[in-house]
């Protein structure tokens, strides 16, 4: 049996992507539903990850619980979530490395883009989390980590322009004005 091998500190994260290959649908709890009132016919089954029917109804399936922000203490990175926007609804988590009193204040502003080819994946799920904790103290750079909305329930090109709005609104703190204060000092 093939399995699915995460670093510990994750362990939490117990999905077996290996065997979740199969499309069978009982393997699967769905957590968006377009239309349930339609016919069953599927278009593309996309398993583990999403299953389009031919009248347009989706169906995406949970992998990634949300990780919640906070202190990591085996890097001494804290995060907190932000909102950029409210309308539309796009939001992010910065990670802060700990502060070194003895180098400049002022730190370098990493902005990613979580993985999933623009229709899966989170800013908020606990591999990202994971990575990016690690990420910002051995860079010793603020992290900025953009949430956007996912196809097929927002099409394209609304990720884009979710992560394009994503970093002109880290951009906007360039002179240290902008309305979140991490990215301002």
């Amino acid at each position: 049996e093939r399995q699915c091998f995460l670093p510990s500190k994750i362990s939490s994260y117990k999905h077996n992507f290996f065997e979740d290959l199969s499309p069978s649908p009982n393997k699967f709890t769905p957590i968006y539903i377009m239309d349930s009132s339609s016919n069953e016919e599927i278009l593309h089954d996309f398993p583990p990850f999403l299953r389009v029917y031919k009248d347009g109804r989706v169906e995406r399936y949970i992998l990634t619980e949300k990780a919640p922000p906070g202190f990591d203490p085996d890097t001494e990175t804290q995060s907190k979530d932000v909102t950029i926007s409210e309308e539309p609804t796009i939001r992010a988590r910065i990670f802060l490395p700990k502060i070194d009193p003895n180098k400049p204040k002022r730190l370098p502003v990493l902005v990613h883009y979580h993985g999933g080819g623009f229709c899966t994946g989170s800013a908020f799920g606990p591999i990202t989390k994971y990575t990016l904790n690690r990420l910002a103290s051995y860079a010793n750079a603020l992290v900025v980590s953009i949430e956007y909305r996912l196809p097929p329930e927002h099409p394209l090109p609304i990720a884009y322009e979710d992560s394009w709005a994503g970093l002109q609104w880290v951009a906007a703190h360039a002179k240290g004005n902008g309305p979140e204060p991490w990215l301002n000092e």
